[in-house]
């Protein structure tokens, strides 16, 4: 298997998961701690870190 289909999983899980099933678990073990998340349109203040992501 390649790196690059790795990765794939690794997304997919984080998004079926987490965003879709609010699974905490599926994101503690695909995002890095320092994860950075843009909500929408507003690029000007983004989410910081695993926890804050978590809080949505």
């Amino acid at each position: 298997m390649s790196m690059y289909s790795d990765h794939i999983k690794i997304v997919q899980r984080f998004t079926t998961e987490f965003l879709g099933n609010a699974d905490s678990a599926a994101a503690d073990a695909t995002a890095h701690l320092n994860i950075q998340g843009i909500r929408g349109l507003n690029r000007k203040d983004p989410l910081m870190g695993l926890m804050n992501i978590k809080l949505l």
